[in-house]
């Protein structure tokens, strides 16, 4: 994958990571339930619906030697009338105009942010890493850099995504592929976080780079053990200086998905397949359907 398309991709994976922090909630008997249901697969009924709708919940990068779609996945995908992600073909070249472009400061350079041994710091491990100056990413928001990274941490070549995959199996069964967001509004939220605390978080990731990966790593395992409950406390700890945002990337989100879910699963029945991070906690997904009259269960996955 080139640069570009590495970095449409790891827009959504960067959604994992930041809202996996954001999930803070106080343990309630409900959620404690649910954490014994280790799987990210789940069902969707009642409420008037004629048809089950069912929810997955993602990584959106994994390299191919992690990565599987199980059999009872597929299974519910072939039930499926349609499928809906977050964002519909993510990694296409529209999209990645549209990020460079919502993306790049007006009037700014990364040099503004940084001291020149700093911005010297920082283009080091840019030409180590990725093999590129960080010149020509310097006219972008510093999360455009951040983001870059995030291919590296998975440490490999052949890197696999749920919603690529899952599209491909639609789309190959004449399913239509819907989103519940735009590109757009995506990126837009990062214009929320001013470009100095970004700047700082770019710094930090560089400087913390071992750490950053051994972290990745540990999300990975967390993610195929299907441990939805320490997927909040892991990132919980990880999140930093952004706690401030987490509504904006996280409760906000879901509660505005709820009313799109609805009318979706009253249309046909829909595999809806998000963020992991998305799924649990009182303002997860599957507590929301749930307040709003829906049953919500596990499925073995």
């Amino acid at each position: 994958m080139k640069l570009f398309s590495k970095i449409i991709l790891a827009i959504t994976l960067l959604f994992f990571v930041s809202t996996a922090n954001a999930q803070r909630e106080k343990s309630s008997n409900k959620k404690q339930k649910d954490s014994k249901n280790d799987t990210w697969l789940w069902e969707i009924s009642g409420n008037g619906l004629k048809q089950k709708s069912y929810l997955y919940g993602t990584m959106h990068m994994m390299c191919a030697d992690d990565f599987t779609i199980s059999d009872s996945l597929k299974a519910k995908m072939n039930k499926s009338e349609q499928l809906v992600l977050e964002v519909v073909d993510a990694d296409n070249p529209m999209n990645v105009m549209v990020l460079m472009q919502a993306m790049a400061m007006k009037g700014k350079t990364l040099q503004d942010f940084y001291t020149e041994a700093e911005y010297n710091e920082l283009n080091n491990f840019f030409v180590d890493s990725l093999g590129t100056d960080i010149e020509q990413l310097s006219s972008f928001s510093p999360f455009f850099s951040i983001i870059a990274m995030m291919p590296l941490q998975l440490g490999c070549m052949d890197i696999k995504s749920y919603e690529t995959e899952l599209t491909q199996l639609a789309r190959s069964n004449n399913k239509e592929v819907k989103e519940l967001e735009t590109i757009e509004f995506q990126v837009s939220l990062f214009d929320t976080i001013p470009y100095a605390i970004q700047a700082k978080e770019l710094l930090r990731s560089v400087r913390e780079w071992t750490k950053e990966k051994q972290l990745f790593g540990e999300m990975v395992s967390i993610y195929k053990n299907k441990e939805m409950d320490k997927v909040m406390i892991f990132a919980r700890s990880n999140f930093g200086a952004l706690t401030e945002y987490w509504d904006i990337f996280l409760k906000n989100r879901n509660e505005n998905w709820i009313p799109k879910i609805k009318a979706m699963t009253a249309e046909k029945s829909t595999l809806f397949a998000v963020g992991a991070a998305h799924l649990a906690g009182d303002y997860g997904v599957i507590n929301l359907l749930r307040k709003a009259g829906y049953t919500v269960t596990p499925v073995n996955d």
